[in-house]
């Protein structure tokens, strides 16, 4: 993610009342439970396991499970901010668009969503070929 991005995406949760407790021990501050989590859900393979997220911050396993549930679920609240269900005339365009350039009708695509198929599709089959790895 650069850095932009990460601050857009802070700006945005930063004040979630999840991030806030009535203990004498503070939270860490929210751009670090964010750049853990970050971490965290940016690594495939061996690099996903929380003990490697944690050595890597020089925190507990279990502050990086806090850290994921906290940004989850601030990032879950600004849900109905960002998705949104288009209106009838919307949804026809929408499907039309994806119709001309994909071949087949849809009122959206998400990126960066994988979906193991067992086989090409017959027609542009080269289309739903990923390059990230």
């Amino acid at each position: 993610m650069i850095k932009e991005s990460f601050l857009v995406l802070l700006n945005e949760i930063e004040n979630h009342t999840v991030f806030t407790n009535a203990s004498t021990c503070e939270q860490r501050p929210v751009w670090i439970q964010l750049a853990v989590c970050l971490e965290h859900l940016g690594c495939d393979g061996n690099g996903v396991l929380i003990s490697k997220v944690a050595r890597h911050f020089g925190i507990g396993n279990g502050t990086v499970t806090l850290y994921l549930q906290h940004v989850i679920e601030s990032i879950l609240s600004l849900k109905w901010n960002y998705i949104k269900w288009p209106k009838s005339g919307e949804r026809k365009e929408i499907s039309q668009r994806i119709y001309e350039h994909f071949g087949f009708g849809a009122i959206g695509i998400i990126d960066g969503t994988h979906i193991h198929l067992s086989q090409w599709p017959a027609v542009n089959g080269s289309t739903y070929w990923t390059c990230k790895h």
